[in-house]
């Protein structure tokens, strides 16, 4: 009897110093805070402006959509709780949760979700400015007022009605964009114009908690539906710092698979191999009659300057704008040979790209924003002008004004590239891709365009001049003991709901 007390005495023992254990390492992670570096700080919580990569990882966690792609395996409710279509899919059905409540207690409901879906079609109408998604709704064209009815959505009871003129098979897939997340009525005005760029009405599972010059944080909602809170990561801090100490103090790095910061020891590389991001040049007066910038001449000549001194900077330019990767997709051949362009005396760009960090282990290995410096620099010497860097200014349309050259980047989706590709030219949302021409909207005309005829296009133009293509994601520090495994990797966003600690 004395024996099978002890036992009993000794089992509850265990059991309550391991409920103790949990319950301690438990509270370690809910005090914690996970650090994410990044190289460039947000600008604005817009969800308009949600195309610029920093937005794609700040602002989704903040604000939700109807539905989230960012969870492994599957779609996920957010504020639509379910949703089916018609037989030909030109009608979607989708039912709002009659529980999700933006941060400051407002319930979301169907007439707010609709005034969001006004405020873009508004936006994009007057902007002249497509998305493959909401320039096929019924009444589209004709939209003119906030406050109209607008026939392509419709309320009953709980529900929103998209109506379009034609199928829509991957309308869950593209209402994930955080473009289309859903923003509180009193952020935007009548015109559809974001009042305050620092709003922190959240939709999403977490609020901004910080945002200074310096600093910006995020903090976990409490009791929001459809979130387990079991582990869950409460404190997120973003790092911008250019130190590489402070930079390897995060436990998560946005970068690009390949780079000479980490150790694979201590590090490993979580998100997708596919090579789907481009950086390239865009020349930004090519529309500027008064610049030598709008001679196609001269901007080939400048761009063949640009890639000779820069592969004698040491690296050799990938001459197709597209990932190779893609199907039907080449490098165009033929060698550009210049002249001496006649240009101004200075040649501006911006800075950010060209502050390189360098390992301590690789220090005799270049970074490749010394080497973009280094061929820029050597550009202009070759043809007699100036390097000058600008710091980039308050509004993003006088970045036109400001640069003859921009360095840039963006991503696209490799195995079905269609709708990224017509986004790119025809969203004033997008990245804005030039056509010169008129040639490539033509092309674009057709669902399944020919991606090789846009590419050789672009290549005539010579206003966009692709640099390289690569896989960029996240790296984690193993320590750190992040759980990652209920996020889909194969997006180079991320939302934070779906990652946990250990």
């Amino acid at each position: 009897m004395w024996k099978q007390g002890w036992k009993l005495f000794l089992g509850l023992t265990l059991i309550l110093v391991g409920f103790k254990i949990n319950n301690t390492m438990n509270n370690q992670n809910t005090n914690k805070t996970l650090v994410v570096w990044m190289r460039f700080k947000p600008e604005t919580t817009d969800p308009l402006k949600y195309d610029l990569s920093v937005h794609h990882v700040t602002m989704r966690s903040v604000f939700a959509s109807l539905v989230s792609m960012y969870e492994n395996g599957k779609i996920s409710p957010q504020i639509a709780t379910s949703w089916h279509s018609n037989q030909d899919q030109t009608t979607w059905t989708v039912t709002i949760s009659t529980d999700w409540k933006f941060s400051n207690g407002d319930l979301i409901t169907p007439e707010i979700v609709l005034r969001n879906f006004k405020r873009l079609v508004l936006v994009k109408n007057r902007e002249n400015s497509k998305s493959g998604l909401l320039e096929y709704l019924r009444g589209f064209h004709e939209f003119r007022s906030i406050n109209d009815e607008l026939d392509g959505i419709q309320v009953d009871k709980n529900n929103l009605i998209f109506s379009f003129i034609k199928p829509m098979p991957n309308f869950l897939e593209k209402i994930s964009f955080g473009l289309y997340s859903i923003a509180h009525p009193t952020q935007y005005n009548n015109d559809g114009v974001w009042i305050n760029k620092k709003s922190e009405l959240s939709s999403g599972a977490y609020v901004i908690s910080k945002w200074d010059n310096e600093n910006f944080e995020l903090e976990l909602r409490k009791n929001l539906q459809g979130i387990n809170y079991e582990n869950r990561i409460h404190n997120i801090k973003f790092n911008f710092s250019l130190q590489l100490e402070e930079v390897l103090k995060s436990d998560l790095i946005l970068r690009e698979k390949l780079n000479n910061l980490v150790d694979d020891n201590d590090w490993y590389y979580a998100s997708t191999l596919e090579d789907s991001n481009i950086v390239y040049v865009k020349v930004m007066k090519w529309s500027q009659a008064q610049t030598p910038y709008a001679d196609l001449d001269a901007r080939k000549n400048l761009r063949a300057a640009f890639y000779k001194n820069l592969e004698d900077a040491g690296f050799k330019a990938d001459k197709s704008f597209f990932p190779l990767s893609m199907k039907g997709v080449k490098e165009i051949n033929g060698t550009d040979y210049y002249t001496r362009p006649n240009l101004q005396k200075k040649l501006l760009t911006m800075p950010p790209f060209f502050k390189p960090l360098k390992s301590k282990n690789n220090l005799n290995k270049k970074d490749l924003g010394e080497i973009y410096k280094l061929g820029f620099e050597k550009m202009c010497e070759s043809i007699g002008v100036t390097a000058e860097y600008r710091d980039y200014p308050e509004l993003e349309s006088d970045e036109e004004k400001i640069y003859d050259l921009q360095y840039l980047g963006t991503g696209i989706n490799i195995d079905d590239p269609f709708e990224d590709i017509k986004f790119m030219f025809l969203s004033k949302h997008g990245i804005n891709l030039p056509d010169s021409t008129g040639k490539i909207k033509e092309i674009l005309k057709d669902n399944f365009f020919d991606v090789q005829k846009v590419n050789e296009e672009l290549w005539d133009q010579a206003i966009i001049w692709p640099i390289r293509h690569y896989s960029q994601g996240f790296w984690v520090k193993r320590s750190s003991r992040v759980d990652l495994s209920k996020l889909n990797l194969s997006m180079n966003p991320i939302d934070f709901q779906f990652v946990s600690w250990e």
